[in-house]
């Protein structure tokens, strides 16, 4: 059996819930903010961290959807900015909007880890691009 593929949490969701996965063991985890040699990187222009925090979401997009990374994001609204539906299409960018912006992070952690599995399921099996709603309860469902 092949590596996991890399789960990235952006900015929206914040690194409390990635870097909590992290010390729990899932080393297939990125966010924002991670330390670029983590990533195998070499520190950029704007420090350390693999994205600055202003970073347009197309442009990291355009970084992360070519090496296949599973995007999690509490933001809703990729589909309606022009330039990042566009790089989701040009990249086959797989979108999962994890549920409880608004809740406690370990309430999204846990709606993460019921939904987890399903979306490593989907993802095996379909390139993407999409873009599927993660519910609470860590049902799917394909929003675009």
């Amino acid at each position: 059996m092949g590596e996991s593929p890399i789960f990235y949490f952006d900015r929206c969701v914040g690194s409390d819930i990635p870097e909590s996965l992290r010390r729990l063991g899932m080393k297939n985890v990125y966010h924002h903010h991670i330390h670029r040699s983590i990533v195998g990187e070499k520190p950029g222009p704007d420090g350390v961290s693999l994205f600055h925090h202003g970073t347009r979401d197309d442009v990291w997009m355009n970084y992360v959807g070519p090496r296949g990374w599973i995007v999690i994001s509490q933001d809703y609204r990729f589909q309606l900015e022009d330039a990042t539906l566009s790089a989701i299409k040009q990249h086959r960018v797989r979108v999962f909007y994890l549920w409880g912006a608004e809740a406690p992070k370990v309430e999204s952690m846990r709606t993460f880890l019921n939904a987890r599995k399903k979306i490593l399921e989907i993802s095996s099996i379909n390139p993407g691009p999409y873009i599927f709603r993660v519910r609470k309860n860590g049902v799917l469902k394909r929003f675009m």
